[in-house]
């Protein structure tokens, strides 16, 4: 069995049991699971190889970012409630503050989007979805984007009016909306019908270079004055 092998067949057992005692941690493990006890993620005991995990997608989102083991099969051992919160903690920590399960009615309809986060006048909307590299035909794949690219739209408008509640927004101010699919397959990052279809192993490249090709991007500008905002 490879090392590669040994090291999942670990992880899968851990995350799905939450506990694991008298079973060595493999010697390339070690290290990250050092650090995922610093961090408050698991218990961990070398001498008597006791390990158990306290926060699911903190330790997930640990070992993605050590590039140890598989981002597909990996991100596939979270429900699809524990992949949302690995999206919004990835966008948290370049300094956006989030909302998770965002409800939001617009002419009578009510919708949700899976994460949104804000950071100076620029507004990430993700879409998550767990597709891997067999996530399904183009005719598919086009109906999933153009309803979240018309969701997102409806969005923006919503947001002239409940913006400053929403994000404690004062004064006059642009926001800049930028619709944007988070999937899990292992390939490059794409641009369908003008909406980022983005892996989850380049959303932190992506975090750091979108406002370089915003343009190419679908976005909504939407004006906000406090002064006209719906009255909490």
């Amino acid at each position: 069995m490879t090392v590669d092998r040994v090291r999942m067949n670990f992880i899968k057992k851990l995350l799905n049991t939450g506990y694991i005692s008298g079973e060595h941690i493999p010697t390339s493990l070690i290290p990250v699971m050092k650090q995922a006890q610093a961090l408050g993620l698991v218990e961990l005991d070398e001498i008597h190889n006791y390990i158990k995990v306290l926060d699911r997608v903190g330790l997930v989102l640990t070992l993605l970012e050590k590039r140890l083991l598989p981002t597909e099969e990996l991100t596939l051992l979270l429900d699809w409630r524990e992949y949302e919160e690995l999206c919004r903690r990835v966008l948290e920590a370049y300094g956006f503050t989030t909302r998770r399960n965002l409800r939001f009615k617009f002419q009578s309809k009510l919708m949700e989007l899976d994460v949104v986060g804000i950071r100076g006048r620029d507004v990430l909307v993700f879409e998550c979805k767990r597709w891997s590299t067999r996530f399904g035909r183009e005719a598919s794949l086009r109906k999933e984007v153009v309803e979240f690219r018309k969701k997102v739209e409806l969005f923006a408008k919503w947001m002239r009016k409940n913006a400053c509640k929403l994000f404690d927004i004062r004064g006059k101010t642009k926001l800049i909306v930028i619709p944007v699919l988070v999937t899990i397959w292992n390939g490059k990052t794409l641009v369908f019908e003008g909406i980022p279809l983005v892996p989850l192993h380049r959303l932190r490249s992506f975090i750091d270079e979108y406002i370089n090709y915003i343009d190419s991007l679908a976005h909504y500008t939407v004006s906000i004055e406090s002064s006209q905002c719906s009255l909490l």
